[in-house]
């Protein structure tokens, strides 16, 4: 394609000017001698050219496969052979050998060929220091096999260096490459075990030297026909020949860079597996060591699969380039200072009277460069040389505004990419355009409007000129803007030169305007003229009365004042326009004949009304002046307006009025305290704190806010009154934690809101929401880390309780727990993290987190047993104990009070039968007592009873079950063997010493009233008493009444006596005996005799209290229908007991404590109800109290 005469020449650069876009090309080098003799040449890179003619580097057509052998290559001759002890050997040795097996056999060979290192006691490996730092276990020997004799072990294990003079150099040529076969030995007492190691080679030498070694700069998009497109970006391209590696082979390239000839080295970051024989380095737009081109340079050197690397210094080859960086340009005034700004050296955009600018050349090295390439606006000029200070005179384009750009040429047309592109702005003085005067209608206040558009890139300022028939052309105002529309208004009654008032506008007088433009050089342009216009300002509502109402309407009155000084003759009119509330809506127009006054007759309540008016002169004929300002007239129409005293002090006053907002255009609100101003605040605030400053608790203050539109007129208001709290006001406080005490992880909180100290019900007193911090930190609340916050939630007048978790911390046992709660108003004050807590107002709540069990009760006892009287088979038991609790601080502190064993609350009294365990009853504990008794009333069944502590949290010490010393069971009824005589019967199950006690009485209600009467002559009327005797027949002496019925009726009991002290058993069921008939039934039983009472009756129900069963007697003088009901206090049916028909006579119904769906009722007093309706018509009903102990 094309020759180079290259007598001279020790190396060259073409350009091939004819390649064509999508395709690759490759290029062969040959030398040719004076004879002709061609060489073999080299053969090039492939490089692609973009349909854009761009140059694209194609690495993929270069061979780039490594040749990294297979083995176990180590780096050098130096082997260490690693092995991990058993630590039963007794001595270990180290084998290697060259290539052959054989020669560990006929290790006479020579010493470049097999090396031993000698039985070693395992032990002095270690004080070697030829062991592992992390694995005591883990040691090793190390071969060198470029030494003819390593270390050694002598003959008693121990390592020894070898004597000097007795090493021999092994050429390393001997030992590159070669396969050394390893193997260690280990010695036990009786046995030695022999162990192959992995085969090595030793990689002794790094890979050969690259050759061929070159660079060159690439540009990317050298679009030499198109040059303003191109020449933007480009690279350095390396190549070189591939180096080679006899032993392990070659593995990776390292490249190194130097910026300048005086620069350093540095490693360019490839990936590890670089194993190609090109590179392309990009470098960017930087200034590198001071020019934007210097040269650089590359080193190339090859490392092997063993890790040898050849260093930078021992290779022969090094390429160097020039970068083609853009030279970095900047403004100059030395021959062309008619510049803005004066000083532009670091400007990018200056401003001219001139056709050239001058550039000048910095960071960049143009020693080398032949001429420069210089576009204007895209267009390319004539190449200048180069010349001495680097400075470049540069004609502009006729455009106002040129884009210049600046390319060093180096020898083969090689070039530098374009400099930062510099922009030249012509320092034009041209007029103002589409200069346009306007008034506006609408607008109120009668100025007159200017707008024009910016002329030129240079204008900077304008001036605005106004004259009049009676006055010539005066500067009137001025504007500085670099705006591509400029809009200025002359102001009727502002003086634009100094922004005061002056210069009032004449009104309908004709004014004629025009604008002058000057540039940024202070230059000023002739005036561009605008057209006439005259000012029309309107009157200006004034005033109104307050509306007042004639013949059942509204009546609102409007005044206003003409605008002045004015061209108007006397004669004119006023048009006015009334609108309702808004000015989008319809209107009302009436016309006002030389007057400043109108009444409008027709207006409504709550409706704000709107007037506009505008003047119609007479004279000069044909103006009107522009519509007035609206002017609204307040038809009562009110904010939705809240007060809310805050703690402290504090007022917080509230409004929010969107739809107003929007349908009266609100600009503002004006906050009044008992009618002084306090504040003006924008439309988007919603409420005012009126701080503490200057309010007095229990005063009351009256609060308005006024809303105000943009003209500041009022559209709506509200004014409301509360009283000044400086308490707590919403704050509650915690309720005293009675029970002081508590052993869940959750504890039940409780609160009351207070006014005046009092507590108050029905009311939050403007809380909408609460907050409660619970923690276990003895400084809370000052320390907050150990500290749970349950809420916000809802704040509720009637629910004053919630369950709190108590912080879920480790070791809190029998810590103090602190309570603290706080309030927010609807509205979220005081404030988020609160401001106030209960804490600031009142004393901070506590209780004690206890789980350990109170003291136990001792010496308890069964004091006595005595039959009940008030039924059968029922039993009095006294019970006594001592207990050392109470449950506060003694008053008396020296006494010992342990807080977490002695805070007991009472004691609780269980009695079992046949295993079942049920509550008898409590105690609480009396802090003046420590001897405690209870007397149980149950059947007569063998009971045991246990006494155990709860305190106040809950916890329970149970104590030990204890039986009466003796138990009677309860007997049959006497045999009845006359009116006023029985006979004990057959008895089982009582012991020898065993006595006997019988009552008889005329009426079967006796034997229970004589003992309420309590009265020892009344008991002896009423009944018949044996005594206690030992004989087993009894018949009635005592000149005991006489028998007013033809029944009587006896029961019996029995005892035994220890000391002074009887033990009783129950009394029997009653039998009775009917004059004339004799016994009829010697033992009644619990259902219906033939016994008749006379009348309707209820007992006593027994045992009263009761814990799982009582006994309700009743009886019937005639067969009837019965119901027996049990109610809660309430009224409300608990349970039908019974219901049905019975016979006359005595009957018994029992109810267990449950209600009607089986589950047991809560304790307390509940009303039983026995109604009955008997044959003979006649209805009853009677009722008696029940006493139900869980």
């Amino acid at each position: 394609m094309a020759e180079i005469n290259a007598e001279w020449l020790s190396s060259g650069q073409w350009i091939d000017s004819s390649a064509v876009g999508g395709h690759y090309y490759t290029y062969r080098i040959r030398a040719v001698d004076k004879v002709g003799n061609e060489g073999t040449g080299e053969v090039s890179n492939s490089v692609y050219i973009e349909g854009s003619g761009e140059i694209v580097i194609d690495n993929d057509t270069i061979d780039v496969t490594n040749d990294v052998r297979n083995g176990n290559f180590i780096t050098g001759s130096i082997d260490t052979m690693w092995v991990r002890l058993d630590n039963r050997e007794k001595f270990i040795r180290f084998q290697a050998v060259r290539d052959s097996l054989s020669y560990f056999s006929d290790p006479s060979s020579g010493s470049v060929r097999y090396f031993d290192s000698g039985w070693i006691v395992p032990d002095k490996l270690r004080e070697f220091g030829w062991v592992s730092s992390t694995n005591y276990d883990s040691v090793y020997f190390v071969f060198d096999y470029s030494k003819s004799k390593n270390v050694y072990a002598d003959e008693n294990g121990s390592l020894l260096n070898p004597e000097p003079g007795t090493v021999e150099l092994i050429d390393k040529n001997l030992v590159n490459g070669h396969t050394y076969l390893r193997r260690v030995s280990r010695k036990y007492y009786s046995t030695i075990h022999t162990e192959d190691l992995e085969n090595i080679i030793p990689d002794c030498f790094p890979p050969e030297d690259i050759y061929n070694l070159k660079v060159y700069s690439v540009m990317q998009d050298a679009k030499i026909d198109n040059p303003s497109e191109g020449f933007t970006s480009f690279l350095m391209y390396l190549s070189w020949s591939k180096a080679n590696d006899d032993a392990s082979g070659l593995k990776r390239y390292h490249i190194y860079r130097k910026i300048s000839l005086e620069g350093t080295y540095k490693e360019i970051v490839l990936p590890d597996d670089f194993i190609n024989v090109s590179f392309v380095d990009t470098l960017s737009h930087l200034i590198l060591n001071g020019i934007s081109n210097p040269m650089v340079s590359y080193r190339v050197v090859a490392e092997d699969a063993a890790g040898n690397v050849r260093s930078i210094d021992s290779t022969d080859w090094e390429a160097v380039e020039r970068i083609p960086g853009r030279p970095s340009m900047v403004f100059t005034t030395t021959e062309y200072p008619d510049v803005y700004p004066a000083d532009p050296l670091q400007k990018d955009t200056i401003y001219t009277h001139e056709d050239y600018v001058e550039l000048s050349v910095r960071n960049f090295d143009v020693s080398e460069i032949e001429k420069w390439s210089v576009l204007v606006n895209g267009v390319q000029q004539d190449p200048f040389d180069v010349i001495a200070d680097t400075t470049l005179i540069i004609k502009l384009s006729d455009k106002e505004v040129s884009s210049v750009k600046v390319r060093g040429v180096y020898s083969g047309n090689r070039s530098s990419v374009w400099s930062k592109e510099k922009i030249v702005i012509r320092a034009l003085s041209l007029s103002p355009e589409n200069v346009s005067v306007s008034t506006d209608t609408n607008s109120w206040d009668g100025n007159i409007s200017l707008q024009w558009t910016r002329p030129c890139l240079a204008a900077r300022k304008y001036l605005v000129l106004r004259k009049t028939e009676l006055s010539s052309w005066q500067i009137i105002g001025s504007i500085e803007t670099e705006f591509d529309t400029i809009r200025w208004i002359d102001k009727y009654g502002i003086d634009e030169t100094s922004n005061t008032n002056g210069d009032t506008l004449v009104v309908y007088r004709d004014y004629d305007y025009s604008v002058k433009t000057v540039n940024i050089m202070g230059d000023t342009s002739v005036a561009a003229p605008g057209n006439s216009k005259y000012c029309n300002r309107p009157p200006q509502i004034s005033s109104n009365e307050t509306p007042k109402i004639e013949n059942g309407k509204y009546v609102l009155s409007i005044y206003w004042d003409r605008a002045v000084p004015s061209d108007a003759s006397e004669g004119y009119k006023t048009v006015v326009r009334i609108y309702a509330d808004s000015l989008e809506g319809s209107y009302e127009e009436e016309v006002v004949v030389d007057d400043t006054t109108f009444l409008y007759r027709t207006a409504v309540m709550n409706t704000n009304y709107i007037f506009r008016i505008k003047e119609v002169p007479d004279s000069p004929e044909g103006r009107q002046s522009a519509w007035s300002k609206p002017y609204i007239v307040p038809g009562l129409v009110t904010l939705p307006l809240q007060v809310i005293p805050q703690p402290r002090g504090n007022i917080y006053v509230n409004w929010y009025a969107p739809d107003l907002i929007k349908k009266y255009r609100i600009e503002s609100y004006d906050v009044y305290r008992n009618d002084v101003k306090l504040t003006n605040l924008s439309s988007t605030a919603t409420f005012f704190m009126d701080t503490a400053a200057g309010l007095v608790h229990g005063n009351a203050y009256t609060y308005k806010v006024n809303a105000l539109n943009r003209m500041g007129q009022v559209v709506a208001l509200s004014v409301k009154t509360d009283t000044c709290d400086t308490g707590s006001v919403y704050i509650p406080e915690i309720a005293a934690y009675t029970q002081k005490y508590f052993n869940k992880n959750y504890v039940t909180i409780s609160w009351d809101w207070r006014k005046d100290g009092r507590i108050i019900t029905g009311t939050t007193r403007g809380a909408d929401s609460c907050m409660i911090q619970v923690s276990v930190s003895e400084y809370f609340p000052e320390d907050k880390e150990r500290t749970v916050t349950e809420g916000p939630f809802k704040a509720s007048p009637d629910s004053r309780t919630k369950m709190v978790n108590i912080p879920p911390l480790a070791n809190r046992t029998n810590n103090r727990i602190y309570f603290r709660i706080t309030s927010f108003d609807k509205f979220g004050n005081p404030g988020n993290p609160p401001l106030y807590w209960s804490s600031d107002f009142y004393n901070l709540k506590s209780a004690v987190y206890d789980t350990i069990p109170p003291y136990p009760v001792s010496t308890v006892s069964v004091d006595s047993v005595k039959a009940y009287y008030g039924g059968s088979d029922s039993i009095m038991v006294n019970l006594s104990w001592s207990g050392a609790g109470i449950q506060t601080q003694p008053e008396d502190t020296s006494i010992s009070w342990d807080q977490l064993r002695g805070n007991v609350a009472e004691y609780r009294v269980e009695r079992i039968i046949n295993d079942n365990v049920e509550l008898a009853g409590t105690i609480p504990v009396n802090k003046q007592s420590t001897v405690y008794s209870f007397t149980d009333i149950l059947l007569n069944r063998k009971t045991e009873w246990r006494i155990s502590s709860v305190d106040s949290a809950g916890n329970i010490t149970v104590g030990t079950s204890f039986a009466s010393p003796v138990f009677l069971p309860t007997p049959l009824p006497p045999e009845i063997t006359g009116e006023k005589k029985c006979e004990v019967p057959q008895l089982t199950g009582q012991p020898d010493t065993v006595f006997y006690f019988i009552e008889i009485a005329m009426n079967p209600d006796h034997f229970s009233i004589a003992y309420e009467l309590n009265d020892e002559e009344m008991m002896n009327r009423l009944l018949c008493r044996s005594g206690w005797i030992n004989k087993t027949d009894f018949e009635c002496t005592s000149g005991w009444g006489s028998i007013e019925k033809d029944t009587t009726w006896f029961r019996l009991k029995t005892g035994v006596k220890s000391g002074t002290q009887w033990w009783e058993s129950g009394w029997s069921e009653k039998a009775f005996y009917v004059a004339n008939q004799g016994s009829t039934n010697k033992n009644t039983g619990l259902s219906e005799t033939t016994g008749i009472p006379e009348n309707f009756r209820v007992g006593r129900n027994y045992p009263n209290p009761f814990n799982s069963e009582t006994v309700i007697p009743y009886q019937l003088p005639v067969s009837s229908e019965i119901n027996v009901s049990v109610y809660n206090i309430s009224g409300s049916l608990v349970q039908v007991v019974e219901s049905g028909t019975k016979n006359a006579g005595f009957h018994i119904t029992r109810w267990n404590g449950k209600n009607s769906s089986g589950v047991s009722v809560s304790s307390g007093i509940y009303i039983c109800v026995v109604s009955v309706r008997g044959k003979d018509g006649k209805a009853y009903q009677a009722r008696i109290k029940l006493m139900y102990v869980k």
